[in-house]
Order: structure tokens, then C-alpha cells, then sequence
């Protein structure tokens, strides 16, 4: 099998990069972009997608789509995005490589830690299923007996292709050794994704995985649709905690891919993010703050983008990728509008000051439970093993 070819569909190697047989001994990195560029550059497609740097034009602000990613160290980043359009759907996602169980490095994948590939790999799976799903409802939508047929099996599929891709990754690096630990986790990611029509936007679906969490923001406030797999799922106390995940899409152990359906009753935003833009913040109402504030000081999507970058670099101490969609306004200037009394509300009902004790934040975070987690509980689907 050539793996090269399916590294550069993953987007974890590029045109500079050869992968040598395992036979043979690894050059150093310097030394293979050299042969490679001149003896084996012609074997590389021209068209394929691949890492960060080849995906810029992705991180172009739409009229209603806001896409950023950033890396703490270039070109070494675990988190990684997908956006997806055809004629009646958008699909927006975040991808977290985990750092932890992931960090082994493999030679095979250029190497690339297995948490870098991981996202990577993730996202052509959805990719791929997005692509095949848009095919299924045209080809099976019309008729009344199977328009229901692609969303009844939608999990089902997303599974199967998301542990098919991590065993292709799982069987570039396999030695004939078992390892060690029956627990070991290789090519760990986590996964937050939704998908809305454009014109119908009754509702969205989200599917995860993993602690990225996936939000709707409407006039009401910050609402956590995705319910984490960790052990601890109170938004405050995993931040004071940080619990272990429960679940995780990987390559060597079972994993559960959830899906939840959420009715829009009124203009909101979506929102996928990695736990980057988060958690490290003083309380979930933070976040909210965070959005709201940029937002208020923004002119368009573009530079709400740039301030939201600029505020979360500040404390975050990890890679962090945000995907927002707020095709439910008419402009940027009506969202503004829309949100300016709720971002007052906040600023004056969650103040957070020098003085702002642990005990006064609890207070807060009690007050504002019950709404920011208003959407977690109902209509959740899980499938996996």
C-alpha cells in the first residue's frame, strides 16, 4: 500500500516530505526534503489537501462563517478543522489531537505525533461521510419510503468510516508486537462537528466525541449542547479538575460517537470548539463574555476572528480552533444589535474582579447553570463499541 499517497489525503505529510521503507533507515528531515524535491516530486497529485499551511483559504471569514485555528508551536499543532458545503448543507468542525496518550512519535507518519495525525485523520473520515451522505439524500430523497433512511443510519456510517481511517493509520505503524497496557490508546482525537441547512434552519445536528464542546448562543445566553466524556461533566468543576476523558475516538480501543438534534427557536449562533478556547478560562460564563465582548468590538467577521484570536491567546496555554456559523442574521451589524443587551447583562450580572472570590464565582456559576445547560440533556443518540 502506498502510504505517502494517504498521509497527504491526511493532510500529515507534505509535497517536502518522503517516507522512507521501514527497511531502511530514516534520514534526517532536511536531508529527505532534499531527494525529494529533486528525484520524487512529480509522484505527488497536485490537487491532494494538505496540513495547516496548505488549508489557509479555509480560515477566510465568511459573511456567516468564522473559522480559527491556532497553533502553539507551527507546524506541530494537534487540533485541526473541517468546513463542508454542497447545495443544502453546512458542516463545520473542530478536531483535538490528544496530546497525552497521543504523543508518541511515529517515523512512518513523518514523524508526526499520533495525536497530530489523529485530528488529521478524523477529518477526511468526516470529510468522506459528509460527501457520501449528500450523495445518499439525492439519490434516496426522493421517494417518501427512504427520505428518513440517511439520517436513521448517519451515526451508524460516521462510525464505521472514522474507525476504518484510525485502523489504516493503526496498520502503517503495526510491528506484529502487541502493546503494552490494554488501555493504550494510539491515534487519540477528540471531535466536535454540526451540520445545518442554510435555508431550512429549523435545527442542527451535532456530533462528537471527546471534551471539544459544541454550543449554541442565542439572546438566552451561552447554552453547552455536547455533554463531555470525562468523568467530572460539571462545566465549572472540570476546570478546576481537569478529569480524565471517558471516551475518545482512537485507533486501539472502542469509542461512542454521539449525535444530538437541536431545534433553533430563534435567531443563535453554532458553535464547535476545542477545549483550547475554553479551558482556561475562570468559568464557563467567561466564554460567553469572551464571544460577547469581541463581538461588541467588531465591524465584521473577519475582525471578530481577529479579536477572538487575540483574547484567547492571551490565556490559553494549548492549541485552540474555534468554528462559528451565524447564517440566522442578515448581517454582522443586525447579530451586534441582537446581542448588545445580553452582553450588558452580563458584564453587570458575572462581573469578574480582583475581589471576585472562589465562593462568589460558585454563586455565579449556580445562577447560571441551570440555562447554559438547558440543551445538554435532551435528544442524544450515541453509536459505537
Amino acid at each position: 500500500m502506498d502510504w505517502i499517497k494517504i498521509l497527504e489525503k491526511i493532510g500529515a505529510v507534505s509535497r517536502e516530505t518522503k517516507i522512507l521503507p521501514e527497511n531502511e533507515k530514516m534520514e534526517s528531515l532536511e536531508q529527505e526534503e532534499s531527494h525529494l524535491s529533486q528525484d520524487n516530486e512529480t509522484d505527488i497529485p497536485e490537487n491532494v489537501e494538505l496540513g495547516l499551511t496548505e488549508r489557509e483559504g479555509l480560515l477566510e471569514a465568511t459573511e456567516h462563517t468564522l473559522l480559527l485555528c491556532r497553533e502553539q508551536v507551527e507546524q506541530k499543532g494537534e487540533d485541526f478543522y473541517l468546513v463542508q458545503k454542497d447545495s443544502s448543507q453546512l458542516l463545520m468542525g473542530v478536531f483535538d489531537g490528544c496530546g497525552g496518550s497521543g504523543a508518541k512519535v511515529y517515523p512512518q507518519f513523518a514523524s508526526q505525533t499520533g495525536a497530530r495525525v489523529a485530528s488529521r485523520t478524523l477529518a477526511k473520515a468526516v470529510e468522506e461521510w459528509f460527501s457520501d451522505r449528500r450523495m445518499l439524500r439525492e439519490s434516496e430523497g426522493k421517494t417518501e419510503e427512504t427520505a428518513q433512511e440517511p439520517e436513521s443510519r448517519s451515526e451508524e456510517e460516521l462510525h464505521k468510516m472514522m474507525k476504518e481511517k484510525l485502523a489504516e493509520c493503526q496498520a502503517a505503524v503495526q510491528t506484529g508486537q502487541l502493546l503494552l497496557g490494554s488501555l493504550k490508546k494510539e491515534f487519540p482525537s477528540t471531535m466536535v462537528f454540526f451540520t445545518v441547512s442554510e435555508e431550512e434552519t429549523a435545527h442542527a445536528d451535532f456530533f462528537w466525541c471527546g471534551d471539544s464542546r459544541g454550543y449554541v448562543l442565542d439572546m438566552a445566553g451561552l447554552h453547552q449542547v455536547t455533554k463531555d466524556d470525562v468523568a467530572i461533566t460539571d462545566a465549572m468543576e472540570n476546570l478546576r479538575e481537569d478529569a480524565p476523558m471517558t471516551n475518545v475516538a482512537n485507533a486501539s480501543v472502542p469509542f461512542v460517537v454521539h449525535r444530538k438534534s437541536t431545534e433553533l427557536k430563534k435567531p443563535s449562533l453554532l458553535i464547535a470548539a476545542t477545549d483550547g478556547c475554553f479551558g482556561y478560562l475562570t468559568s464557563p460564563m467567561e466564554f460567553e463574555k469572551l464571544l460577547l465582548q469581541t463581538m461588541n468590538v467588531s465591524e465584521n467577521m473577519e475582525q471578530w476572528k481577529s479579536e477572538l484570536e487575540k483574547e484567547i491567546e492571551k490565556v490559553a496555554g494549548d492549541d485552540f480552533t474555534l468554528a462559528i456559523w451565524n447564517g440566522m442574521f442578515g448581517s454582522f451589524q443586525e447579530m451586534k444589535d441582537s446581542f448588545r443587551q445580553r452582553q450588558q447583562y452580563m458584564e453587570e450580572k458575572y462581573p469578574l474582579e480582583e475581589k471576585t472570590t472562589e465562593e462568589m464565582l460558585s454563586i455565579q456559576w449556580r445562577e447560571y447553570k441551570t440555562s447554559y445547560e438547558s440543551l445538554m440533556d435532551a435528544g442524544e443518540v450515541k453509536h459505537g463499541n
